[in-house]
């Protein structure tokens, strides 16, 4: 249907074609060419005025093509709301100017005018791989983090298996070890008894026996201790400190340990301070990790054993260091050998007999006295344990 703009100078319609349109059908093309030129340009061509009508025509075209160029803010809102119906959320530019860090579409014409003027227009948008990351990226990032979880709690299960399998290990050696260790003595108990009360001996011969059954018991005495030491010492955790002279406990070491000294014909050497050092803890722990550590020293040697102890202290710290001539202890077993039940492998045989709890008690007690404990080689042969504790 026609509606009639008084404002040109030249126009028509068609009173034939009564529907409403928004652009141009094929229908309505053909019936304005037939009209055209079976009414209006046969006509004009008979009253010769084909130019006047023409070049109006071409006159409403140049309008409507000027009218209808491409306005760059409308393209950009138009394309940005078609995205959003194709769930696209990202953010591109117009003629970008050939920014090669942008991914470009193909170029478009958007002028009515073909083929004698081009307008194009192309769309630059951020890299496909960035939008892709993006838009995913809190998939890939619980992916991730479930991965982590995963894999650190296969670490954790394999690490726990691996630790009781190993502590299993140990509290078997422990349980072996101590059943030999109770049995001897308590066996040897037994059969003095019997011998004492199945045949009359002499007055000697008896003491012989009660002395032997007296060793044996001192025996399972100093097996039970070293058993019950690891218990005491978390009920000694809450005792107030008192000042504690080393040297005494040094000293009285040596003296508690004479026998085990004159009976492996060992030699002690002891540098001893010029003046009293003393330091804030429990006498009777302290004095125990000097025993156990000699007592070591006096142990784990083949023969004619020498052991030098030395008491020191520099400006924070009091420092105790007891060297051996002995067996020595491997560079790999440096930091087992502080843990419970741990024992340094020897195969099936331990010529020193023990559960591997004293250098694990040892540890707790300088622990618990804010110390520090380390083991070296002693060349040629044999270890150095020094011991530091706070003043």
């Amino acid at each position: 249907m026609y509606k009639e703009d008084k404002n040109k100078k030249s126009q028509f319609g068609l009173t034939a074609f009564t529907e409403k349109l928004d652009h141009i059908t094929p229908k309505a093309k053909a019936m304005l060419i037939n009209h055209f030129g079976d009414k209006i340009v046969k006509r004009d061509l008979e009253q010769g005025v084909v130019y006047y009508y023409t070049q109006m025509l071409g006159d409403s075209l140049q309008a409507a093509f000027n009218s209808s160029r491409m306005n760059p803010v409308e393209m950009n809102k138009l394309l940005g709301q078609e995205l959003k119906t194709r769930s696209i959320h990202t953010q591109f530019v117009l003629n970008s100017g050939g920014n090669t860090n942008l991914y470009l579409s193909s170029k478009v014409n958007t002028s009515l005018r073909k083929p004698f003027q081009k307008e194009f227009i192309t769309a630059a948008f951020e890299s496909p791989n960035t939008y892709f990351f993006k838009e995913m990226r809190l998939i890939i990032i619980t992916s991730l983090l479930l991965i982590i979880i995963t894999i650190g709690c296969f670490y954790y299960t394999v690490s726990t298996l691996l630790s009781q399998h190993k502590l299993a290990e140990l509290k078997e050696s422990f349980i072996n070890n101590m059943t030999h260790e109770l049995n001897t003595p308590i066996a040897s108990i037994k059969i003095t008894a019997e011998a004492l009360k199945a045949f009359k001996h002499t007055p000697d011969t008896q003491l012989e026996y009660l002395n032997i059954i007296a060793h044996q018991a001192n025996k399972l005495e100093t097996l039970t201790d070293s058993i019950l030491n690891t218990k005491r010492i978390n009920h000694r955790t809450g005792k107030d400190p008192v000042l504690v002279d080393l040297n005494d406990l040094v000293v009285n070491a040596i003296r508690d340990l004479k026998p085990q000294i004159d009976d492996g014909h060992a030699v002690i050497g002891y540098e001893f301070p010029n003046s009293p050092i003393c330091v804030p803890g429990d006498a009777e722990s302290l004095g125990n990790i000097l025993l156990n550590l000699i007592d070591n020293a006096l142990k784990y040697n083949l023969k004619d054993a020498v052991v030098n102890i030395a008491l020191k202290k520099s400006s924070d710290y009091a420092e105790i260091s007891i060297s051996d001539n002995g067996i020595g202890i491997p560079d790999e077993y440096h930091e087992s050998i502080f843990e419970r039940f741990f024992r340094v492998p020897q195969g099936n045989l331990h010529d020193v007999k023990g559960f591997g709890l004293g250098l694990s008690y040892v540890y707790e007690v300088i622990q618990q006295h804010h110390g520090e404990i380390r083991v070296v080689n002693n060349a040629p042969s044999g270890s150095t344990f020094t011991v530091k504790l706070p003043l």
